[in-house]
């Protein structure tokens, strides 16, 4: 390891910060960033003493000690506003629940202006970029929590210069053009093992009969839905149990 494969190594990452230590084995160990993190404190030169292991004329510090050089380019950013679309913060988001349901492949690489331009052509509210290199649109979060903006830390895959999310982290931004969610629409999502095909609307004093079964006294029956009612759906044959 030397300096200049350090700082060439993060800012290939994107980086502007890179830093050197050594493991507890002496390893050399190499450590990138866009800023220097609050429990960072200076100390003496004297105390990274130790040579880089591809140039011994070169110091690369010591145990618990780095080394840390600074490239002068500006960190990425989340952009507050960009057309009709504005930052809405870090949103946790896991593989069995979605936050957003629907995703789009990006031609050329995800940044976030891609990702809203194509959510909006999609009628969609709500754009989210995560690891870097996805796109979710949705019309509402489904469950999703808001969490630190540090933790949607990694940057764009065709845009070094902004954030898209991170693992299990989604960067979200909202169309302000965009009309509010009626939620009693047919939405389209996932929780857990179970598809929504329909939320109820209220029909006013009519009424329809709904025949409720008691799993437990016939455990020999699987059954796929966990509840119904009437609603809307292409195929209501997949939905309705008759009775």
């Amino acid at each position: 390891m030397t300096i200049a494969a350090c700082n060439a190594y993060c800012a290939a990452g994107g980086y502007s910060y890179s830093g050197l230590d050594v493991f507890f084995n002496w390893r050399p160990n190499v450590d990138c960033d866009y800023t220097t993190q609050a429990t960072a404190t200076a100390v003496g030169a004297s105390e990274c003493s130790y040579p880089c292991a591809g140039d011994s004329g070169s110091l690369c510090g010591g145990q618990n000690r780095v080394y840390i050089y600074y490239n002068g380019a500006p960190p990425p950013t989340n952009k507050p506003v960009f057309g009709s679309w504005t930052y809405r913060g870090c949103f946790t988001d896991n593989r069995v629940m979605r936050s957003l349901h629907k995703k789009i492949d990006i031609p050329g690489g995800v940044t976030v202006e891609k990702c809203a331009s194509e959510c909006k052509a999609n009628n969609y509210g709500i754009s989210g970029t995560e690891y870097g290199i996805e796109c979710w649109c949705g019309v509402f979060l489904e469950g999703g929590a808001k969490a630190q903006d540090g933790d949607c830390g990694m940057t764009c895959q065709a845009d070094a210069t902004e954030f898209c999310g991170a693992a299990d982290r989604l960067t979200i931004y909202q169309d302000t053009q965009a009309a509010l969610v009626d939620s009693h629409h047919c939405l389209q999502t996932t929780r857990s093992n179970f598809k929504l095909v329909a939320i109820g609307k209220q029909l006013g004093s009519k009424t329809t009969p709904v025949k409720v079964i008691d799993v437990n006294s016939v455990p020999h029956v699987g059954y796929s839905i966990l509840s119904v009612r009437q609603g809307c759906s292409d195929d209501p044959s997949t939905i309705l149990i008759s009775s």
